[in-house]
């Protein structure tokens, strides 16, 4: 019966260009023009139980540079491998027993002189006592479709780090108790490049995503930084 389920789920995989275009956005000169791809199935055992649910949604830069197809592609790949890992652990264990889930939306959050920035809200359900509930931010250049580091987008370069770390030392001293005990020396610890942030209007949001620096009941910790 697990061989009849899932060769029609991993069918899936091969239609990951996904479906259904949402209207574009309106862009001025400077700004790319995006539309949205969005994907949402759900599949069922023989007996009628709901096995596994996948939801995703991403943009789409509009044009036919070498940077944009970088870009999209590089969203694409993301969601890609979210589908072949939900299906592969779903067809790994007995499909009857529980339903299983994935939900990828990434929002096109900055589009401004040639960066774009957009955050990344994922969820997962593998089983166990909860899932799993990421925030993660992507910035790229238009001109070169490469991932941008923070300090080349913050007004305070390499001094960004300082200017995080004063951040979090002060939520965490405030409410030691909510975080783990090693927390600042984590975030200390963070090499500038590998800071996970996006940005939204004239501030840069930066990201640690439950047990990083403080257990799952205290969810996503972000603190803002303003660009300019």
């Amino acid at each position: 019966m697990q061989k009849r389920i899932f060769s029609l789920i991993t069918t899936l995989v091969m239609i990951i260009s996904l479906t259904g275009v949402l209207p574009t956005v309106n862009a001025s000169a400077s700004d790319a023009a995006v539309s949205y791809k969005s994907f949402n199935k759900t599949y069922y055992s023989d007996s009628g139980k709901q096995i596994c649910k996948i939801t995703l949604k991403r943009p789409i830069i509009k044009g036919n540079k070498k940077s944009y197809k970088k870009i999209n592609n590089y969203l694409k790949k993301i969601q890609s491998e979210y589908v072949s890992n939900i299906l592969n652990y779903a067809k790994d264990i007995a499909p009857d027993s529980e339903s299983y889930h994935v939900r990828s939306i990434l929002k096109l959050t900055y589009n401004k002189g040639n960066i774009v920035s957009i955050k990344e809200t994922y969820d997962d359900y593998t089983g166990g006592a909860h899932g799993i509930n990421l925030i993660k931010g992507y910035t790229f250049n238009l001109k070169t479709g490469k991932r941008i580091n923070i300090s080349k987008v913050s007004k305070y370069k390499t001094k960004i780090k300082s200017k995080i770390v004063s951040k979090f030392r002060r939520k965490i001293e405030a409410y030691p108790d909510n975080y783990f005990e090693d927390a600042l020396q984590t975030v200390k610890n963070q090499r500038i490049k590998d800071y996970n942030y996006y940005l939204k209007d004239s501030y840069m949001y930066v990201i640690f995503n439950p047990y990083e620096i403080a257990p799952y009941a205290g969810g996503v910790q972000k603190i803002r930084i303003k660009l300019r």
